[in-house]
């Protein structure tokens, strides 16, 4: 099924990139320790604990911790907790702190995008493209905003490629990819590309979703009939079927 979006996982593993520096110098064993713990944080957010990982990083500050990177994670944990407005704030402080990580502005596309933010989303997250060509994340979640904000296909469809030639191994990024290829009219390449994320019916089933995206209800109807021929329990093509019947019968 199509569930491409800027969700819990993209956005906490998100969280894990990005440069860490010493604001100051400090004994080795005191720097050791700050990076387990920030290691610990790390590990916590990604499991979408955050108030644990709060709880940890209240504790480095206690301990004197200042450092741009916790900035970042404890803006995450923020915006984890839909604490929206001290999120950015601590995010904006890392990226004042930090100009050049990627991982900052990868959180701030996140941030934007759940606040709705779209325009400065997709600034957040091209700007992480530029700081880090080889971010797959942050090429996949450009590449969405882009083709859900309807702006650019064509930009959005080669975000989406680019997210999938460096790490191929994310089904997320290849039923991005599929999407953006179904929407700009390369239905054929959606569909080998959907039947590397499902089977042959959710291919079929998703480049309809295309099709009626794009308006075109007859077409859409034929996939997902066709879907529904290939497994005929398919329930969202059965949905899909019955809903266009409906309104077909309601235009005339």
């Amino acid at each position: 099924m199509i569930r491409s979006a800027l969700v819990g996982s993209l956005v906490l593993l998100a969280a894990c990139g990005g440069s860490h520096r010493q604001v100051q110098d400090a004994p080795r064993w005191q720097t050791e320790k700050q990076s387990v713990r920030m290691e610990i944080v790390k590990t916590l957010l990604d499991s979408g604990e955050s108030v644990r990982a709060l709880e940890l990083i209240r504790m480095m500050r206690v301990d004197g911790v200042d450092d741009p990177q916790l900035d970042m994670l404890q803006g995450v944990a923020l915006r984890q907790q839909g604490l929206s407005d001290e999120a950015e704030r601590l995010l904006l402080k890392a990226q004042t702190r930090d100009q050049r990580n990627p991982a900052v502005y990868r959180e701030l596309c996140v941030l934007y995008a759940d606040d709705e933010r779209t325009a400065e989303a997709i600034d957040a997250c091209h700007r992480a493209t530029e700081l880090n060509a080889a971010d797959a994340k942050a090429w996949n979640n450009y590449g969405f905003l882009l083709l859900t904000a309807g702006e650019d296909p064509k930009a959005a469809r080669e975000a989406l490629q680019k997210a999938v030639e460096i790490d191929a191994t994310v089904a997320r990024y290849r039923n991005n990819l599929a999407y953006a290829q179904a929407l700009s009219g390369d239905h054929r390449a959606a569909l080998k590309t959907f039947m590397t994320t499902g089977t042959p019916a959710d291919a079929h089933y998703n480049v309809g979703t295309a099709f009626e995206r794009n308006g075109d209800d007859a077409t859409a109807l034929t996939y997902y009939k066709r879907a529904l021929k290939m497994d005929a329990e398919h329930l969202y093509a059965d949905e899909a079927v019955k809903r266009l019947a409906s309104k077909t019968t309601e235009e005339n």
